[in-house]
């Protein structure tokens, strides 16, 4: 099995090598890192995520920002791949502890190594946190089912208060726990186990937790959230579509039946348990949110971990002949890894879009020379990094953090349909100013613009980059270049202080530009 972890961990360090700094991790980048610099520590480590208690993987990206900074996404990726692989190697032990068999096992443990559905989890760093508590409440079964006393006792409770710290995934995973201890009758040992873990939170969310913003809380959606994301979840590890509802029938019934078994069958049970319990837990908050969100990558990794043994178990136990079952559950495997397997690429070709159009414009912006004067509260890339603001972003690139913005790749990555909500930000005396010779303290990458008598200029910088305006008495040239990309200038006529649109082929969409008394703005993008 160690094999296949090293091997399938670094075929996917190789095909997600281009990815980037994305989303909800820059709250951790420069929100956090703006608390530890105000030396309010104790907020930088327990404030939560959302309704996340992220204390872990707040100390894990601190320790990796001041180590490798930004200038590489590979330290990031492969942390997140290191955990994963510990949580296969873990999951595999755990089918074994099943008594499914080696060749069930190694299937089963295989398949999750290489799990496509969740692929998310897989190629952007900030899932740690959701991979972490998989891998933390799997260690954590088997302590408590250890055959040492010494690893029941203290090595289980400490994982659980661990797991606790890293994720809301803790919960669900301390389910399982529960159930495995009520079913083998070692009541004793639950307070020890689930008790204190579930006390802690308690008191993290009276002193930071019950800051976050209550959720808005929808009866009519809650069934079907919880419904989705159970149904998604069995459907994506099968690979079998519009099988959620069958499987679901014949799990419970096969728990019925393991119930008189229950000793011999805790885990499986506990297993199932878990996985039903994430989206009930999970939908009191993100229901509201929308149904679709249930079956999302990041949902889906957690719940497989949790329904790949019960499945299996499931197979295998109601085939008497043991070549039926081999066969049965190789037929089955051999689908759902092959499946899984090819979605892992389909998933990078379609997170690259989005990952690229934010490093882009990031980096794009990042090199303006008038990056200090720019309003402090603009979100770099408000499409798909809110958290990274302008103020955010000026302290990064003064303190080398970030990678020389020459490195962004030529062309800019936007989408034809992308809908960009325009902000602006003044530069004053642009009226006058030639390009590329730096006067009135502009230099080449300001949005110029001259021979317009009235004008006062307000410069455009949102997802677009650098853009560059020339004129020359009642004649407007426009020219501008996105990440290295510059376009051929185009000319249009109008008379001094008239507002004119001007619409501008790019190499990926169509940019509309105002020019009028006062103003000189980008629109939008329009396919």
């Amino acid at each position: 099995m160690a094999v296949i972890v090293i091997l399938g961990s670094s075929y996917m360090l190789w095909l997600y090598q281009d990815m980037w700094f994305f989303g909800d991790e820059w709250n951790f980048i420069v929100n956090r890192r703006d608390l530890w610099a105000r030396g309010e520590y104790a907020e930088m480590l327990f404030r939560p995520h959302t309704d996340h208690w992220s204390t872990v993987p707040v100390i894990i990206y601190a320790a990796l920002l001041r180590t490798f900074q930004l200038h590489s996404y590979i330290p990031f990726l492969t942390a997140l791949l290191l955990c994963h692989g510990l949580t296969s190697l873990s999951l595999h032990e755990l089918l074994c502890r099943m008594r499914l068999g080696r060749f069930a096992s190694l299937g089963g443990a295989t398949l999750f190594t290489l799990l496509g559905a969740g692929a998310e989890n897989l190629s952007w760093a900030f899932q740690i946190g959701f991979i972490g508590s998989v891998g933390l409440g799997i260690a954590q079964l088997l302590a408590v089912t250890s055959r040492q006393q010494k690893t029941r006792l203290w090595v289980a409770p400490i994982l659980g208060v661990i797991n606790m710290m890293t994720s809301g995934v803790a919960a669900p995973m301390l389910v399982a726990v529960a159930t495995v201890l009520v079913l083998q009758k070692r009541y004793k040992e639950l307070p020890a186990n689930v008790g204190i873990q579930f006390l802690l939170y308690g008191l993290w969310y009276l002193t930071y937790g019950h800051k976050v913003p209550p959720a808005d809380y929808r009866p009519g959606l809650y069934t079907n959230y919880v419904e989705n994301g159970i149904f998604s979840s069995l459907e994506a590890v099968t690979r079998l579509r519009s099988s959620g509802p069958i499987l679901l029938i014949l799990l419970v019934i096969a728990a019925a039946i393991w119930w008189p078994k229950r000793s011999e069958n805790s885990l499986a049970i506990g297993c199932l348990v878990a996985g039903n319990a994430m989206f009930f837990i999970f939908a009191l908050r993100r229901a509201s949110l929308g149904v679709e969100q249930a079956a999302t990558s990041r949902y889906i990794y957690a719940a497989a971990a949790m329904f790949i043994g019960p499945l299996l178990v499931m197979v295998s136990s109601h085939l008497r002949d043991k070549r039926v079952a081999k066969v049965a559950t190789g037929l089955c495997l051999s689908i759902a890894i092959a499946g899984n397997a090819s979605g892992l690429n389909s998933w990078r070709v379609q997170r690259l879009i989005d990952v690229n159009h934010t490093r882009d414009n990031i980096l794009a912006v990042a090199d303006l020379p008038t990056l200090s004067q720019l309003d402090k509260g603009l979100a770099a890339d408000p499409r798909f990094s809110p958290d990274l603001l302008l103020g955010n972003l000026a302290p990064l690139v003064s303190s080398g953090y970030l990678p020389h913005p020459n490195s962004a790749p030529s062309q800019f990555s936007v989408d034809k349909e992308a809908d960009v909500a325009i902000r602006v930000a003044t530069i004053d005396d642009a009226p006058g100013a030639v390009l590329n010779n730096g006067a009135n303290g502009l230099a080449d990458g300001c949005l110029l613009l001259d021979g317009v008598d009235g004008v006062d200029l307000d410069a455009a910088i949102e997802q677009v980059g650098v853009v560059s305006i020339l004129g020359s008495g009642g004649s407007i040239r426009l020219q501008f270049s996105f990440a290295g990309f510059t376009s051929p200038p185009v000319e249009h006529s109008a008379e001094p202080n008239t507002p004119v649109r001007i619409r501008v082929a790019t190499n990926r969409g169509r940019l509309l530009i105002d020019v009028s008394p006062g103003s000189a703005k980008i629109c939008g993008l329009a396919g």
